[in-house]
């Protein structure tokens, strides 16, 4: 196990947040609760969301009354006062100014085809459908990426702790060692090469340690520079709640998100096809509206014939015809319409499976990695009760040193391999919990939390 690759490649892809005012302690719960007002890629996916709902009210309101304009101009207008039969006695002199007003108004309400506003609001209210499915998984990702960095963070943190512990009894026992009567010549360099061995150790972990905490720090949405520490004292097991993997397999793929927008988005493309189809037919819609002005400096033309800019009333109602004729055009969209749709169900049977074989292996994966820990922890005891009998015999004996380093040598490789054991065995909750669309079915493990 090397979870450092995966560490840094999920650092090169963070954005650094601003200082935090979040309390100096926080457990995985805490820290996956935080995320969602905090991680970047939650709030784009969050914006993107109201993106979808404001288009969705745009097509809304565009079914009644999509066009309603005003439109008013006012100034000022040189007086004119008269007509053809009562001339103003001085047509040629300055003459004073007046105020003017000219205001129309519009209105137009489509009437046919009525389906294709009903396919636009099908196509809007999928859209948010999908954006809904695509914040659901951006949950769900960081949810993951930020457990597997905390139980990165504690398997480095206690890497390191036992690495330091291997110096500290290399350190009381050398002496011993290295004057020991019975010491095979390569006793001295077998301990000197594992004190190497250690020393390398302790440096890949306090690494791995401080990448995977800052990892932690970013996916959860804080900065690198904050201070914040893990809760948990040291790695542990996850607690598993009595679950039914059946039921969940079953209703995984239905609750999935890349299934929900997948079908979001099959519904909302067959519905642009319609639309796009709709084009051949002619828009038919109402109009109307009024015009009027006002410039009560000038008379107004009495002449139904002439047309008076500064005084006039006038109104109507009509019903209009539109057709595009740029058929081949219209052709082109279809085909492309058509096109998106054959897409996306094309792959609805594909994506089916691949969920229902993704949650299988992640369920499998599940039940071999509790084995493994199952078995590890056999092991751990077995190692353990090996050093414990072979320092007794040690004590007893002194001659016994051969037998001490290698007991001493083989319970620090078990232990090891149980850390890691614990970590994989998390981290595959973790997945499973993924699987099931963040169906908890886990909670950390009270004796890896400090004591009040």
């Amino acid at each position: 196990m090397n979870p450092i690759i995966l560490i840094v490649i999920g650092l090169s892809f963070a954005i650094p947040l601003g200082a935090s005012q979040s309390p100096d302690t926080l457990d995985l719960e805490q820290f996956l609760t935080i995320s969602k007002n905090r991680n970047p890629l939650i709030t784009s996916a969050q914006w993107y969301q109201k993106i979808a709902e404001a288009e969705l009210n745009k097509v809304k309101h565009m079914r009644i009354l999509p066009k309603i304009r005003l439109r008013s101009e006012s100034g000022i207008v040189p007086d004119a006062k008269g007509d053809i039969f009562n001339p103003p006695s001085d047509t040629l002199g300055l003459r004073p100014v007046g105020p003017f007003n000219r205001t129309q108004i519009e209105a137009i309400q489509p009437i046919y085809p009525i389906s294709r506003g009903r396919n636009y609001l099908t196509a809007a209210k999928n859209s948010v459908a999908i954006a809904n499915a695509k914040h659901k998984s951006t949950i769900s990702n960081v949810n993951y990426e930020i457990k597997k960095y905390y139980h990165a963070s504690l398997l480095a943190r206690d890497l390191f702790t036992l690495a330091e512990r291997l110096r500290k009894e290399i350190a009381i026992r050398s002496e011993e060692i290295e004057s020991a009567s019975n010491l095979t010549i390569s006793g001295p360099y077998e301990l000197n090469l594992a004190a190497l061995e250690i020393d390398i150790l302790a440096r890949e972990a306090h690494d791995q340690m401080v990448l995977a905490h800052q990892a932690l720090l970013v996916s959860a949405g804080f900065s690198v520079n904050d201070q914040i520490e893990i809760a948990a004292k040291f790695i542990a097991p996850v607690e598993i709640h009595n679950i039914d993997f059946s039921t969940l397999e079953k209703i995984a793929v239905e609750s999935s998100p890349e299934w929900q927008e997948l079908q979001a988005g099959i519904t909302a493309t067959k519905a642009l096809y319609h639309a796009a189809r709709n084009a051949y037919k002619p828009d038919v819609y109402i109009a109307g509206g009024i015009r009027y002005a006002i410039a009560p400096g000038r008379t107004d033309q009495r002449n139904p014939f002439v047309r008076d800019e500064f005084n006039s009333f006038g109104g109507g109602i009509f019903l209009g015809v539109k057709q595009t004729l740029e058929f081949h055009l219209i052709g082109a969209d279809i085909d492309r319409a058509e096109a998106k749709y054959r897409q996306l169900t094309s792959i609805k049977d594909g994506m089916k499976n691949k969920i229902r074989i993704d949650v299988s292996k992640k369920i499998n994966s599940f039940h071999r990695e509790k084995e493994n820990l199952t078995a590890s922890t056999k092991r751990r005891k077995i190692a353990q009760q090996w050093l414990k009998d072979a320092k007794d015999e040690y004590e007893f004996d002194p001659e016994t040193i051969k037998d001490l380093i290698k007991a001493f040598q083989k319970w620090a490789e078990v232990e090891r391999q149980y850390l890691d054991r614990i970590y994989q065995f998390n981290l595959s909750v973790a997945a499973l919990e993924k699987a099931f669309n963040d169906k908890m079915i886990s909670n950390e493990n009270a004796t890896s939390l400090p004591s009040n």
